[in-house]
């Protein structure tokens, strides 16, 4: 998936903003095709997160616990976001 790699990719470049736009642009993009991919919400959420944009990351996990919602490391990066808003 497009929008791990350039998640993964931030971590040792020194453009990291940069990474993390183009890999919610991706993730963003495989959403529109499939509303119901949970790893892609949850990708998406946890870049939302590290972009400090806490009320789209919240959103993003939220629809990902409506297809999963017994996965508890959603609902962990759900509540750590909820406490940043």
């Amino acid at each position: 998936m497009a929008s791990r790699c350039f998640k993964k990719s931030f971590e040792n470049e020194e453009r990291k903003e940069e990474y993390l736009l183009e890999a919610a642009d991706f993730g963003e993009r495989l959403r529109l095709r499939n509303v119901n991919h949970s790893k892609n919400l949850v990708n998406l959420a946890d870049v939302y997160r590290l972009l400090r944009n806490y009320k789209r990351g919240i959103e993003m996990a939220d629809a990902a616990l409506q297809i999963n919602p017994t996965d508890t490391t959603t609902q962990k990066l759900l509540d750590f976001m909820s406490e940043r808003v």
